[in-house]
């Protein structure tokens, strides 16, 4: 190689250098960004946090525009979304608030845990067309936490608003499932936990990860059309 090459070469290899380098000044090192765009992009969404006021910004929203998204698409052949949850619960309010726009949701939501659904995070897993749960997974539902800082009568207001809204929550918890009147009110004076199988017998879960489903289907393939 004579000099020429070698300065051919060298400038080949600088040119090169500084595409890297330009890239990775736009890149930032934003892995986690990348991959959060991507799985946005296929539809799956994650709640592994306490359920706050973020549920909207970071779940509501993406599940109106999916529905804006499939317009005129037939609701059989709409690709689903897929929300993983993994939480011990949080905000009532914000909860239902987005529990009501995933009842409302056309295109099909499927909920999935591989790790555990409490308190609000259950009645969030039911909010799913089909549920997935893994074989170690966990369900827990229980009458919840009030705690009222008022006057008698707001008091007394505010607490039996809670009692109705846990009426109107348990309709949609029988509604959901196989569970009996009977079943749901143990709930009611303490914490029920639910292992995989069990979940699946009273029909809160549809279907176990690994056994009546691949997990493939959940992560990359096409999941089964609504039947």
């Amino acid at each position: 190689m004579d000099e020429k090459d070698i300065k051919q070469e060298t400038n080949k290899e600088i040119e090169e250098l500084d595409l890297v380098t330009e890239s990775n000044d736009t890149f930032n090192g934003s892995y986690e960004e990348i991959f959060t765009m991507e799985d946005i992009e296929n539809r799956k969404l994650h709640i592994n946090y306490e359920i706050d006021k973020n549920v909207n910004e970071l779940i509501a929203y993406h599940i109106l525009r999916y529905n804006t998204l499939d317009k005129g698409i037939e609701i059989k052949d709409r690709m689903p979304i897929r929300i993983f949850i993994n939480t011990h619960g949080g905000s009532v309010p914000d909860g239902f608030s987005l529990l009501s726009i995933m009842k409302l949701s056309k295109t099909p939501i499927y909920t999935i845990t591989f790790g555990y659904c409490y308190s609000m995070g259950f009645s969030l897993f039911l909010g799913g067309t089909r549920r997935f749960i893994s074989p170690d997974g966990v369900l827990m539902n229980h009458p919840g936490f009030v705690s009222l800082e008022d006057n008698i009568d707001r008091a007394i207001d505010g607490l039996n608003f809670t009692k109705k809204q846990i009426a109107h929550n348990d309709l949609f918890i029988l509604a959901q499932t196989k569970m009996s009147p009977k079943e749901l009110d143990k709930s009611k004076r303490a914490d029920v936990y639910y292992f995989a199988d069990q979940a699946y017998r009273l029909g809160i879960a549809t279907e176990i990860i690994g056994k009546t489903c691949d997990i493939d289907e959940i992560l990359w393939g096409k999941l089964p059309r609504e039947k």
